[in-house]
């Protein structure tokens, strides 16, 4: 079964599981998991939109989603309900510590308050995860969600700049501009989480995509991390690394790596390319047709690696080092680096980890917003970050605290080399000049493209398809 039979499964059995009196707002979930099948007819692309119009005006006459919100000055109940949600790898280490410090301050703070903090963390290859999933999201959108939602990327919300736009989430500019001791938030990376100039979600976290290596693997094969300071430079420099080293991978010589890796690389070279008001996407430009030619080689070098029982990384791929063997190189006396790839305006592309939001129908909003003021505490902040890579923050000038904080507390080996790696990566931290909320479009492209890589498919018909994908997307 591939990937778009997969998707037309889940969505037929969450239908099918459906109470009647959540299927309206169901049918607009329904249409998202099914847009990339309608993008690949450009014959359905008129009706899968005025479908996806339609679920959208049903859900919001449901009444739930009410763009406005309660002011800081009405009544607010006494109890309060928060939902994390987070991967299951991190979400009951970085993100239940957090939650739980946050808890505790929160409650000395406002005792009066009835606290609930409910988890459900996510193991994607659960069918009943999958169920359980679907049935907050039917929940919040029958407005019977809980009052804040701490989440993870876009492992929950799909299309956050929609969900925002939609009213999903009620706006916090007026709480953050009564609140009298706000600390200096980076304004950047808070646009992410904005609609229409209005502060619908909070990025907390944040990270930069790197290739970590030694300074001398980089030599050997020609890469000077230091003189790689654009877009264009590091598209020559892959494609010179791949070029002269028939046999190697970048992102780690199996097809999960690859996924991931080239994602996350995708859109920190690209963060405007899927800026919801581009009304189409720029697949003609050179750097991006140069950057797809680049995945399409990677996922050759990948498909070509030898299998063992184990599917552990081949030793020939000597690249991309993690963990355990880039700390053995350390030890050995090579030294650690990093390649960071460059976005358009040069600087590093952020990508948001940790967020919350306050539901629109919550009936408790300002009691929501100081639960999500208290998370903005530093030693919250680090809980949540201790047993993670998320060391960009929100907060204004916290790259010095994070950096003290990793070397008094992780361990060397979990450093990829120890605090030379440390210092390099939050150097390029500290150079973000783009912040995106979501990386599943470009996940969803890289689909999109893989009968090009695969040598299928033209990359004409791929980009059309993609194309009819975006336009659905973006209007759903």
């Amino acid at each position: 079964m591939n990937w778009l039979e997969r998707w037309r499964q889940k969505a037929t059995n969450w239908l099918s599981d459906t109470p009647e009196s959540f299927t309206s707002a169901f049918h607009e979930k329904k249409q998202m998991k099914e847009r990339l099948e309608a993008a690949l007819d450009q014959s359905t692309k008129r009706s899968g939109r005025a479908a996806l119009v339609l679920a959208a005006a049903v859900i919001l006459g449901l009444g739930g989603f009410a763009v406005w919100g309660i002011s800081p000055t009405q009544k607010q109940t006494d109890a309060l309900r928060v939902l994390c949600v987070a991967p299951e790898y991190t979400g009951r280490y970085s993100e239940f510590k957090a939650m739980e410090k946050a808890k505790a301050r929160f409650a000395a703070a406002w005792p009066d308050v009835e606290l609930t903090v409910e988890y459900f963390f996510i193991d994607e290859s659960s069918v009943q995860n999958e169920e359980k999933l679907t049935q907050l999201r039917t929940q919040i959108m029958a407005g019977d969600g809980p009052d804040v939602l701490f989440s993870t990327g876009d492992i929950f919300l799909q299309n956050p700049a929609k969900q925002m736009a939609a009213g999903v989430f009620c706006d916090l500019t007026p709480y953050m501009k009564a609140e009298e001791e706000l600390p200096s938030l980076k304004e950047l990376v808070l646009q992410s989480g904005q609609e229409r100039g209005e502060q619908y979600a909070i990025p907390l976290t944040y990270w930069v995509e790197s290739l970590n290596s030694t300074a001398e693997r980089f030599a050997l094969y020609g890469i000077d991390p230091g003189a790689v300071s654009d877009r264009q430079a590091y598209l020559d420099t892959m494609q010179h690394f791949l070029e002269q080293n028939p046999q190697l991978s970048w992102s780690g010589g199996n097809r999960a790596n690859a996924d991931y890796v080239l994602a996350q690389t995708f859109v920190s070279l690209f963060p405007e390319l899927c800026d919801l008001q581009n009304e189409s996407l720029p697949l003609e430009d050179a750097q991006v047709r140069q950057w797809l030619e680049l995945c399409r080689l990677e996922y050759e070098r990948v498909a070509a690696y030898p299998r063992d029982a184990s599917e552990q990384t081949p030793p020939e791929d000597q690249f991309r080092l993690l963990g355990l063997q880039q700390l053995n190189a350390v030890k050995q006396g090579e030294t650690a680096d990093c390649l960071v790839a460059h976005n358009q305006q040069g600087g590093t592309t952020g990508i948001v980890g940790q967020w919350a939001g306050v539901l629109a129908n919550s009936k408790n909003q300002l009691n929501g917003w100081r639960f999500i003021r208290t998370m903005l505490e530093e030693e919250v902040l680090w809980t949540g970050t201790s047993e993670s890579d998320n060391y960009g923050w929100v907060l204004q000038g916290s790259e010095d605290f994070v950096s003290q904080q990793v070397s008094s507390t992780k361990p060397l080996e979990t450093l990829y080399g120890g605090s030379l790696w440390l210092e390099r990566y939050m150097d390029q931290v500290g150079q973000t000049s783009a912040v995106v909320f979501t990386m599943e479009p470009y996940e969803t492209l890289l689909e999109t493209f893989q009968p090009y890589f695969e040598g299928t498919a033209s990359y004409e018909d791929c980009a059309q398809k993609a194309q009819n994908y975006w336009q659905i997307y973006r209007t759903e």
